[in-house]
């Protein structure tokens, strides 16, 4: 009965390690795609004249479609946080 209890637990850790190597595998490949994704962003956003067509472009979309506006301002707001993260 004891090395029944002793193969359960070895078998128990030997699984567990599996799931822990796999789910840090997952981890890393969501980090790195986070990663990526910021960097294209970063890449995109240096310029400070392409955030502040971004934000004229946004009134402009402002002013044709005021349904949108609620949607509109958000994205004004992430520009405006863009753009005191680059200055």
């Amino acid at each position: 009965m004891l090395q029944l209890l002793s193969d359960i637990e070895g078998y128990i850790r030997y699984y567990g390690n599996w799931e822990l190597t796999l789910c840090c595998a997952i981890l890393m490949c969501y980090l790195l795609k986070f990663y990526s994704l910021g960097t294209k962003i970063t890449k995109k956003y240096r310029n400070l004249s392409t955030i502040i067509t971004e934000q004229i472009n946004l009134y402009l979309h402002m002013e044709q479609k005021p349904q949108k506006k609620e949607e509109l301002l958000v994205a004004n707001a992430v520009c405006i946080l863009v753009f005191l993260c680059v200055h």
